[in-house]
């Protein structure tokens, strides 16, 4: 069994613990250590956008450093606090010391902010533009979240990444064909070998190797290089109509879910403890969840409930979900644990220090 990655290491003797939980129309600036938001003072490329402030965001990924940083990447829409104009910076990075004041350390035009990790040392954060023909994904990497260097391009849209012990595994499109690429060092890359066309979505998950989600199939790796798919279909007797919606890891073993005609709800959820031999039982209470952590005695996870608000749900056995907090924001997209921070992202942020029991906004959507 390879060592728990961070993201999903969790142990109840650790003193505190603060979750955090981010969505869509967040109003900010810029802060180092102090409570509040100021406005951003630019970056060193193109139009630096100083004075300005986010009226809006996307978080899409948040992801923790072993020194207790985070950092959360997405869309961001800024505002001239002055003249109320408006302008798009789709490529956005934010960075936080302590998960309750965040910065914004990076504003791109023209492309998004897909998807960030920590890996030896580093934050990597994936940029590139959405869309049919997207032509290239850039990797950012920076020591510090403030100065960031381009260290690889990838061909195609590459929207998901993941660490295991030592290598990388990303994700994505390439010219309407499914595509992993793997790394050792997040410089150098090279594809992947099997069987991997397929439309790669929420799940590209390290626990006992590498699992991730291919529409009507899993695929499993142990080391990232070499690949073997699981099809729904064929090998665990679902609908031809079966796609993977979302896969996790808790510590022991994989979870997915699965939906697909063949069941009264329509969905399903898969088990396994190495990746590659499967059960399944039935459940319709998952729908709609963007995202799912393991706490060590529950799962978290993170939906919209409605048209206007999110919510951040508790299950002990994925099977009934319980909500405990209603989150009056758009979108709730993803949830981070870490000894002392979990993390979600989406349209604000929402913090708990008591392991999720009453939650708190630090960033209200839209207010300055």
């Amino acid at each position: 069994m390879p060592s728990t990655p961070l993201r999903s290491r969790f142990s109840r003797s650790w003193p505190t613990a603060l979750f955090i939980g981010m969505g869509l129309s967040a109003g900010c600036g810029w802060s180092e250590t102090g409570p509040g938001w100021s406005e951003f003072d630019g970056n060193s490329e193109g139009d630096t956008g100083a004075g300005r402030r986010l009226s809006s965001t996307i978080l899409s990924s948040v992801e923790r450093a072993p020194d207790g940083s985070w950092v959360a990447v997405g869309l961001g829409w800024t505002i001239d606090p002055a003249t109320w104009e408006y302008r798009d910076y789709p490529g956005l990075i934010l960075h936080s010391l302590d998960g309750r004041n965040w910065g914004i350390r990076r504003l791109e035009d023209e492309v998004i902010a897909w998807d960030v990790v920590h890996f030896d040392g580093r934050w990597l954060v994936l940029m590139g533009d959405s869309g049919p023909g997207v032509l290239e994904t850039v990797l950012l990497s920076s020591q510090d979240a403030s100065d960031w260097e381009a260290v690889s391009t990838f061909a195609g849209q590459m929207t998901q990444m993941e660490a295991g012990t030592d290598t990388l595994v990303a994700a994505g499109v390439n010219a309407w064909v499914g595509e992993l690429v793997w790394s050792a060092d997040g410089a150098n890359w090279s594809p992947a070998n099997g069987d991997l066309d397929g439309s790669y979505g929420k799940g590209l998950v390290y626990g006992d190797g590498f699992v991730t989600a291919a529409g009507p199939m899993l695929r499993h790796s142990v080391d990232g290089r070499a690949w073997t798919s699981i099809h729904l279909g064929k090998d665990l007797g679902f609908f031809e109509d079966a796609r993977v919606e979302l896969v996790s890891w808790n510590g022991t073993e994989f979870v997915c879910f699965v939906s697909d005609s063949s069941t009264d709800g329509g969905n399903s959820i898969l088990r396994s403890s190495n990746g590659r031999d499967w059960t399944s039982e039935e459940s319709s209470e998952w729908l709609g969840v963007e995202a799912i952590q393991w706490s060590g005695d529950a799962w978290f996870g993170v939906r919209q409930s409605s048209a206007t608000s999110s919510s951040i749900l508790r299950s002990e056995d994925l099977l009934s979900w319980t909500t405990v907090f209603e989150y009056d924001g758009t979108w709730l997209k993803d949830i981070e644990l870490g000894p002392e921070l979990w993390v979600a992202s989406g349209d604000g942020i929402v913090v708990s220090e008591d392991w999720g029991v009453t939650w708190e906004v630090v960033l209200q959507p839209g207010v300055y």
